[in-house]
């Protein structure tokens, strides 16, 4: 089967302007769009890509996101957008799991992946060298394999509970399925246009809308980095009338000095997803009557799996929704048992969207599912009108501004410090991030000076990664079972002025 859905768009629509780069002052049709992906494909083969190969790409939001994505698709390989905001030892441990045939990357953003075979670097997506190669005048139209449904298209990596990278194998079919579900439950149409500002390393950043917007041939404004300032003046300028953020980008957006709530009047569709809703943000445009739908999903699942029409959205705005198309969810307990109507257990999703294992991985996948069903990891209720609500983490996951943290990597980590005697890691309450990092330790060093300590772990973890805030303890307090009381040190995390850590 031909899976080269980028190919028949340019055939329906090859004039309409399919993606925009503000910063090069671009904008590319679907037919050079196609031509590009198909001069890529011609070049990565002659590089020894065939079937089956992993290519990844290590960028900010940029134009080789659709390059090599599409360029893959037409070879059947496999993309892997690789978290530049990793550490260089982070990212080496993505790369000796996912074994790619080579890297493009970003020259701009290079210097992370020291720790990474040089041999593996093919070439730089900001060079000139690169454009040529994808604005060939001499394009030979490309020959796409031929695939089935359940060949996989993408690896997104996420951090497993040990601290260890596992890659979430999505297929062709929960690419596609998971595109229509949001055409759907959304209300895509081709005229409609968003702005990329959400990393596309991820899974909502980059299948959110970006590639159901494309799949129905709407328009794609690329926003490099999120700024607050900057994509104001973009929201202005190109006039989108879709937009997915995670809820401290729109902290973000509507708490800069830049802006102006008239700069909202052309989106008919704002998309909130990545992290649990931030009330600063669910305030504000409740107060301006502006419905602000909450996306669940993550990256094993979707990312999309719910619905809410603007009234509810507005009435319960807290809510994530009804199953979207085609999605089946169930809340369980920890028997696996159906809850009745308000209890609270876990989330579990099924659907044609739901991705199909973790790459090499068969113990974590089999532990990822219940049958048919992803154990999402989330506690979820659902109300007498049969709208669902997250509750909170069933696993101790941190969500800090829409990333993914484990504790037991962060404590790992500090663990390793001499003075260290004992690290617990947990999430306490941000105004912007709805999570920051925080870590209670029994601390057999100088409190007043822990520059060592921060530097240790900055060094180590990812930015977003490293705590915010250290509270000092004789002994760490103890619930009634004798365990750990996570809880509690969340609490007095929450009661300590909060102090950012600038990394």
């Amino acid at each position: 089967m031909k899976l080269d859905w980028i190919k028949v768009r340019s055939l329906l629509t090859p004039e309409r302007v399919g993606l925009v780069d503000p910063l090069k002052k671009i904008e590319w049709t679907y037919k050079e769009i196609n031509a590009r992906a198909e001069n890529l494909a011609h070049y990565l083969k002659q590089q020894g890509v065939v079937k089956g190969d992993r290519v990844a790409l290590y960028a900010p939001n940029d134009l080789s996101y659709f390059d090599v994505l599409l360029a893959s698709i037409k070879l059947g390989a496999i993309f892997i957008p690789l978290n530049w905001r990793l550490k260089p030892i982070e990212i080496k441990r993505v790369i000796e799991d996912a074994e790619p045939k080579l890297i493009l990357h970003s020259s701009q953003i290079s210097e992370r992946l020291s720790f990474v075979d040089a041999s593996l670097l093919s070439l730089d997506v900001d060079s000139e060298a690169y454009n040529e190669i994808c604005e060939s005048p001499n394009h030979v139209e490309f020959q796409s394999e031929s695939l089935e449904l359940d060949t996989p298209v993408m690896l997104i990596y996420t951090t497993g509970t040990t601290g260890d990278p596992k890659g979430a194998i999505i297929t062709h079919n929960g690419m596609v399925n998971n595109s229509m579900n949001t055409i759907m439950s959304w209300n895509i149409t081709h005229d409609d246009v968003t702005i990329a500002s959400a990393p596309m390393f991820h899974i909502a950043g980059l299948s959110g809308i970006i590639i159901p917007l494309l799949l129905i041939g709407g328009k794609v404004i690329i926003d490099r980095f999120f700024d607050g300032a900057h994509t104001n003046e973009l929201i202005k300028q190109y006039k989108p009338t879709m937009l997915f953020m995670v809820p401290t980008m729109y902290y973000g957006l509507i708490s800069t000095e830049k802006f102006s709530k008239n700069n909202l009047e052309s989106v008919h569709t704002f998309v909130a997803g990545g992290s649990p809703p931030l009330k600063e943000v669910v305030n504000y445009f409740v107060k301006e009557n502006i419905p602000l739908i909450n996306s669940y999903g993550l990256t094993e699942a979707g990312p999309n799996n719910f619905k809410l029409t603007g009234d509810i959205a507005l009435q319960h705005p807290f809510s994530i929704g009804y199953p979207s198309f085609f999605v089946e969810a169930k809340i369980v307990d920890e028997n696996d048992k159906e809850v009745e109507q308000g209890q609270v257990g876990e989330l579990l999703i099924a659907g044609q969207h739901t991705f199909d294992g973790y790459w090499n991985n068969p113990e974590e996948t089999k532990k990822a599912f219940l049958g048919a069903y992803v154990r999402t990891g989330d506690l979820a209720k659902k109300d007498e009108n049969g709208l669902f609500y997250i509750v909170d983490r069933k696993k101790e996951m941190i969500i800090t501004g829409g990333e993914n943290v484990f504790p037991s990597e962060v404590e790992k980590v500090l663990n390793d410090d001499p003075c260290v005697k004992n690290a617990v890691v947990v999430g306490y309450e941000h105004p912007r991030y709805g999570q920051s990092v925080g870590a209670a330790l029994i601390y057999d060093g100088d409190r007043s000076n822990i520059t060592a300590l921060e530097q240790h772990a900055y060094n180590n973890l990812a930015g977003y990664k490293t705590p915010k805030q250290y509270l000092f303890l004789d002994a760490f307090p103890v619930n009634s079972v004798g365990k750990i009381d996570k809880r509690e040190i969340s609490r007095l995390l929450n009661e300590l002025s909060f102090v950012e850590i600038n990394h």
